[in-house]
């Protein structure tokens, strides 16, 4: 069911709002970007975004805060930076690159591609395949994960 944007806009203020002002010490919010429809990623249209949960979980109520905003879907390393380098208090989750990069973090750093995940592996039960049976790019990462494994 698809909510019209103009419920989108007051359901979700509100909601926000409401955690924030309620439970002060509240640590963060994660909250998906549109960029994400089901199965598929797609283009974000015009003035389609979360950045009005942004600015309520950051800049509105107390000042003196340490609440975090995570923000997911669709994002590129760059404008994973972008996004992190724009505001405080703002991280950026790669979910499903997980699955296919299990040296996500070195792959980043490093300026390493991505390997890309296949959609259609998720979610299949006692299934292996498409989880942990993805190459390392970066051999020091690997070794780090071998040795963890170990203990």
């Amino acid at each position: 069911m698809r909510m019209s944007d103009d419920d989108v806009f007051e359901t979700f203020s509100y909601l926000v709002r409401s955690i924030r002002d309620k439970y002060p010490t509240f640590s963060y919010l994660h909250a998906p970007e549109p960029r994400v429809a089901g199965t598929g990623d797609r283009k974000e249209a015009t003035g389609e975004s979360n950045d009005f949960l942004k600015e309520i979980w950051l800049n509105e109520g107390d000042k003196k805060h340490s609440r975090v905003y995570i923000a997911a879907g669709g994002y590129t390393v760059p404008t994973a930076l972008h996004e992190t380098e724009a505001r405080d208090n703002v991280l950026v989750a790669f979910g499903r690159y997980f699955s296919s990069n299990p040296d996500l973090v070195a792959r980043i750093k490093k300026g390493i591609p991505f390997t890309p995940y296949n959609r259609h592996l998720f979610y299949i039960p006692e299934v292996a395949t498409g989880y942990t049976d993805f190459d390392f790019a970066d051999k020091e990462a690997e070794l780090h994960h071998k040795l963890a494994r170990q203990f």
